[in-house]
Order: C-alpha cells, then sequence, then structure tokens
C-alpha cells in the first residue's frame, strides 16, 4: 500500500493501482503521479521483470522522488522518473505499455492539447492494454437524467465536454469495454470543495503492430524512447583529449590513466588496447562502486563509437559524482572522436587496438 501523510491521496492511488489490474511483468506508466509512493505501490505489483515510470510536471518533484528510490534501491530501468507534461509528446515507444494510469485531468486541457494527450495515450499503449483516466469538473454535476442518457453512449461521463471528446477518441482509437464501473473520488482528497473528479476505466482493442507479436523475452529493456532521460542531466564541463594524447599513455604504459568503453553491443572491430568495458545504460547506478573501483586514477577517460553521445555522458555523469564527493584527485575526460578516430588513426596496430577484426 503507497504510504504517505496524505493519506486519502494514496488510498486513492492504491484504488487507482488495483483498478488497472497491474500484473507481474508489466510495463506501467503513471502520469502525475503525486508521491513516489504510489509509483513503488505499483512497483510491488509488477515485481522486478516489471517496470514503472513516473511522470510529474515539476522537475523538484522528479528529483525528490528520484533520492526516495535510491534509498530504496530501487533503479532505473526498473522504475523510472521523467519530467514531462500533458501538453508534451511522451518519451515513449510506441505499443510499449501495458497500464497507464493518469490524474492528469482532462477536462482542464484546451480542446486541442486533450486530442494530443489523448493521442499519446494510446500511440503507447499496447492493444489489450488497460488504462484509467482521470476528469475533474468545477461546477454542479449534470442532472440524473442527462447523466442517465450519457451512460447509454459512454457510461460513466462526467460532463458534455468530455463525451465528445471521448467518443472521438473511441472512434478513432477502437476502445472497446469503455468502462468496468463508475469510481467517484471524494472532493476532500483534492483540497477543493467545489472540485468532483471521475475515473474512467477501460481495456483498449487496436490493430497489433507486427513487432509487437514478438514474446516477453525479447522486448525492449525499457519503454522509454532515450534511456538516459531516466536519470540526472549531467551538468560538468569535460574537457577532451586528442587520440595521440591517449596513445601516448597506453604506449608508456602509464599507471595514472584508465580508458573507459562505455559501448554495450556496438563495439565490433576493437576496442583501445587495455579498456575497461563499463556499458553506458547502467553506468549511472554504478558511479559508487566505479569511484571506488578507479579513484586513484588521475586520468579516467571515456569513449564510445563516435564519442558523441554516451562517452561524454558518462564522463560528465563521473565528474559529477567526484565533484559532489569532493575528490580532486581523479578527472574525467572525453577521448576525441570516440574508437572511430581511434581505428581511423591507429588501425590494427596491436599496441594500441584491441580486438580487432582485420
Amino acid at each position: 500500500m503507497a504510504t504517505d501523510k496524505d493519506g486519502g491521496q494514496n488510498a486513492l492511488a492504491d484504488t487507482l493501482i488495483d483498478i488497472v489490474s497491474i500484473q507481474e511483468g508489466d510495463t506501467v506508466l503513471y502520469l502525475g503521479f503525486g508521491s513516489e509512493e504510489n509509483v513503488f505501490f505499483a512497483e510491488t505489483k509488477t515485481g522486478p521483470k516489471g517496470q514503472v515510470i513516473g511522470f510529474d510536471i515539476s522537475m523538484d518533484m522528479i528529483s525528490l522522488a528520484r533520492c526516495a528510490a535510491t534509498e530504496k534501491n530501487l533503479r532505473p530501468q526498473h522504475v523510472v522518473f521523467v519530467q514531462a507534461t500533458p501538453r508534451s509528446e511522451f518519451p515513449i515507444l510506441p505499443d510499449s505499455i501495458d497500464c497507464i494510469i493518469s490524474t492528469w485531468s482532462t477536462s482542464q486541457l484546451i480542446p486541442d492539447i486533450r486530442e494530443k494527450f489523448l493521442s499519446e495515450i494510446f500511440r503507447v499503449i499496447k492493444a489489450g492494454g488497460r488504462i484509467v483516466l482521470k476528469d475533474t469538473i468545477a461546477f454542479p454535476p449534470i442532472p440524473e437524467s442527462l447523466r442517465a442518457k450519457l451512460v447509454a453512449d459512454a457510461a460513466y461521463i462526467s460532463d458534455v465536454s468530455y463525451v465528445h471528446g471521448y467518443m472521438e477518441l473511441k472512434d478513432s482509437a477502437s476502445v472497446i469495454d469503455t468502462l468496468n464501473g463508475k469510481h467517484d473520488v471524494n472532493p476532500s482528497i483534492f483540497g477543493i470543495p467545489s472540485e468532483q473528479a471521475v475515473y474512467y476505466s477501460f481495456h483498449v482493442e487496436k490493430p497489433r503492430r507486427g513487432e509487437e507479436l514478438h514474446d516477453q523475452l525479447s522486448r525492449p529493456e525499457t519503454a522509454l524512447r532515450d534511456w538516459w532521460i531516466a536519470y540526472p542531466a549531467p551538468s560538468s564541463n569535460v574537457p577532451s583529449l586528442d587520440c595521440d594524447d591517449v596513445a601516448t599513455l597506453v604506449k608508456n604504459n602509464e599507471e595514472d590513466y584508465v580508458v573507459i568503453d562505455v559501448r554495450r553491443a556496438d563495439y565490433a572491430g576493437g576496442h583501445v588496447r587495455g579498456s575497461e568495458q563499463r556499458p553506458a545504460q547502467t553506468f549511472y547506478n554504478e558511479l559508487p562502486g566505479f569511484h571506488q573501483t578507479f579513484r586513484e586514477k588521475k586520468h579516467v577517460i571515456f569513449y564510445c563509437g563516435s564519442s558523441n553521445g554516451r562517452g561524454p555522458r558518462c564522463a560528465k555523469w563521473y565528474q559529477d559524482y567526484l565533484n559532489e564527493v569532493s575528490d580532486t584527485h581523479s578527472k574525467a575526460y572525453i577521448l576525441s572522436g570516440g574508437f572511430k578516430e581511434w581505428k581511423k588513426i591507429f588501425g590494427s596496430d596491436p599496441e594500441l587496438v584491441d580486438g580487432s577484426d582485420e
């Protein structure tokens, strides 16, 4: 159960999580998670093979949630917190989410933004996925006579404007089993006496993509479009070293440096001789142990294929960590041009290149 000083809000979260029927191994997207404890509770349902992604509009909230997750040893890509808004494209792969819980109120969005928001939800949900959506109204509820008429078409609908949006969504996304029941929320939960909220729960039927027919074992490690947004953006400025400078260190068998290859599956053609491999995708989670291993090295030199993405990102993360722990002995560097430039200059020179296929 989600626990927090706001007991009512977390009781609501528990209810929504139960309604959406999270299964072990599911990938869950929680829009407007409110408290990190809600995401943690969802994680107890998915188990270690699932993924829970929490979106919030506040970067401060994201930072606090990430710290709390680290304390619980819940790390990306298993549990992820990302800044996002209902007005932006979700940084999520299509057809990758099993369950969506949204506390972002659709009725508070202007029609164009609401349409985009709902389209994004149905872009990322899998065929057969489960969704719980929130709608909030700040005026008296629709009379029962009118509500009964609306129920015949779209189950439990909170206001006329949403009926139109919902029916358009239903037509465009082939939504079936629109609602499994109505779920009224006590207005006091939100602290606005005049507010009322309604939640819609439904399953989704849409055409299956060919690549979606793969089995569970072959699905991506993360539903995020860009894996690195699960982590804090690095802030340090890190200098680059030319290939010739690093080659001098390698040839002279210097003891105060280490070269780190952050590629994972794209290292065909070899690597810098003597490199240590630390895949970028898991590097941030391993920073304390990495520092413990290499803290005596004055020069910690990172590279990837071209040193345009993963290499610089990991170098900056490491320098951020060094600054955080006040370590001025070790320093991060980037191998300019990455392994492509290294291979271009040194070919298959056995003194400088390991594992070359030439």
